[in-house]
């Protein structure tokens, strides 16, 4: 996917947006990998065709239009779907994006987990304008603790994890910021 960054006013917000016109578009990209400050949109480029669907799980913090554009509008995580339609099979994208305050946009962290779903292995990789030290704490979906790291942000850090077929959280804490990313487990 490109990413093409914008400033504009927000007009409009739509919960479920349909994708009517196929358009070009231009080079951009988000802040870091999956940042979004608030009052800031991107649009979501993808393979787009006339029925392609865009949707946000939580319209108090992103929105999207129809043209797959994606508004900021208060802090917080967001999935945003993708529906489309490729020689007649019909699939969805997910795209996790963090809206922050303008203010924190600078200061912005973001975590990415691959391969995610993995078989007990999987890198993780925080993107940070400073290099700090992050905790990071795996637990399962009981809530107990799996494994404790700490980790470098702007380095990749691969993640040996001896753990059963399931799901994890993954909770990242930096000087200024706490996220969590669902980590999925897969038998071999």
């Amino acid at each position: 996917m490109k990413y093409t960054p914008m400033r504009s006013k927000l007009s409009v917000l739509l919960i479920f947006c349909s994708m009517m016109v196929a358009t070009s578009y231009g080079e951009g990209k988000l802040k870091q990998s999956n940042i979004l400050c608030v009052n800031d949109d991107v649009r979501l480029a993808a393979n787009n065709t006339p029925n392609d669907i865009w949707f946000s799980a939580n319209v108090g913090i992103a929105s999207c239009d129809s043209t797959g554009r994606i508004y900021g509008l208060a802090p917080g995580t967001v999935t945003i779907g993708h529906i489309f339609t490729i020689n007649g099979v019909t699939d969805t994208n997910f795209h996790e994006l963090t809206v922050v305050a303008e203010g924190d946009c600078e200061r912005a962290v973001s975590v990415e987990v691959y391969p995610n779903p993995n078989h007990g292995q999987f890198t993780v990789h925080l993107v940070s304008p400073v290099n700090e030290w992050a905790k990071t704490l795996l637990i399962d979906a009981a809530g107990k603790r799996v494994r404790a790291y700490k980790i470098m942000t702007n380095k990749k850090t691969d993640m040996p994890l001896q753990a059963q077929t399931g799901v994890y959280f993954l909770i990242v804490e930096t000087n200024n910021t706490r996220m969590v990313k669902k980590v999925l487990v897969e038998g071999e």
